[in-house]
């Protein structure tokens, strides 16, 4: 779980000094997508308000021939500093791009070890929106984006119980409808 302070803009894998970007990591290489959730939060939200999120899928570009590593991974990302969800998947993209991160990539028996942003796809199936208050320990989750379209908001509530295992369960919610 990452609740992001709603003051520091920064998430807690990196930091900015003097506008330049350093990463808090010895690790350099992952073996498979899973191992993401070792660099990048798979829940990154604000602790508090109502806010846009959005889900974000990530597989490989090439098929791996692992048969224990899983097909793509999904991400949630809820921000109220951005006015548009396209702004929260440009601000992940960018992490991505800027991560010192290579995972390994076996093509035609031959194994290498590939910056993610060029062994990723990335996509947004969709965002909408975040109710979040921690204090009643709630979560709701509806809505839609205007760029995106509409998730699997019952995909979302599924990654938020699992980080915020303390919240009852009867306090998490999500609907298709408002916007």
């Amino acid at each position: 779980m990452c609740i992001r302070d709603s003051v520091d803009t920064t998430a807690w894998y990196q930091r900015r000094v003097h506008g330049e970007l350093i990463w808090d990591m010895q690790q350099e290489n992952i073996e498979k997508l899973e191992d993401l959730f070792q660099i990048f939060p798979q829940v990154s939200i604000d602790p508090n308000g109502k806010f846009k999120y959005i889900q974000i899928q990530c597989s490989l570009k090439t098929k791996s021939k692992d048969t224990n590593s899983k097909e793509s991974v999904t991400f949630i990302r809820g921000y109220s500093e951005f006015s548009y969800h396209a702004d929260i998947f440009e601000d992940f993209v960018e992490k991505i791009r800027e991560s010192p991160i290579k995972i390994r990539n076996e093509q035609n028996g031959d194994v290498q070890y590939v910056e993610l942003s060029q062994a990723l796809k990335i996509r947004c199936p969709g965002g909408g929106r975040i109710e979040h208050s921690a204090e009643k320990q709630k979560l709701v989750v509806f809505g839609y984006s205007q760029s995106y379209g509409q998730p699997d908001h019952s995909l979302t509530i599924q990654l938020l119980k699992q980080s915020f295992p303390n919240y009852p369960e009867a306090n998490f919610e999500w609907s298709n409808e408002g916007y």
